[in-house]
């Protein structure tokens, strides 16, 4: 009898070894691609609240502190603007609303500052898709909020 591995044999093992390559390829492709998104959460979390602390800067005399005061209650648009570093096509959107006071009035300088950041990965995965008008994030976008006072 010879002794050695037939050929039927190897390519069974041949093929069991495939697969396990091929899954560990594909397992460090999605471990990087999740890799990216930790990181550009991470920095969409830091523009955030950057943002957030800038707002703070403002006078309570600027046009959307007015028109937020004017609209209580109502969240406003207070722009859209584009991020470096994110992804690619980042996008900071921000919205403000003048804090009630009691049930029906506002409180002249506590808003309420609410910061969208979407931004589009590497192979056109989108966090945070852009609805039509181009504003407005949906689909899970980094969201952070705080009440700001203006003065």
């Amino acid at each position: 009898m010879k002794k050695g591995f037939t050929l039927i044999e190897m390519v069974f093992a041949v093929g069991i070894l495939a697969g396990i390559i091929v899954t560990f390829v594909l397992s460090m492709v999605q471990f990087t691609s999740l890799n990216e998104i930790n990181e550009n959460s991470s920095l969409a979390l830091n523009e955030a609240f950057s943002r957030i602390d800038s707002v703070r800067g403002f006078l309570s005399t600027d046009s959307i502190f007015t028109l937020a005061r004017t609209l209580c209650g109502t969240e406003v648009f207070a722009g859209s603007y584009p991020t470096s570093g994110i992804g690619r096509e980042g996008t900071v959107t921000l919205y403000v609303t003048c804090k009630r006071k009691g049930s029906s009035e506002c409180t002249n300088n506590v808003f309420d500052v609410r910061v969208l950041v979407c931004w589009r990965q590497a192979g056109d995965f989108r966090v945070g898709t852009f609805s039509d008008d181009g504003v407005n994030c949906k689909y899970s976008p980094i969201e952070a909020k705080a009440s700001v006072l203006i003065e």
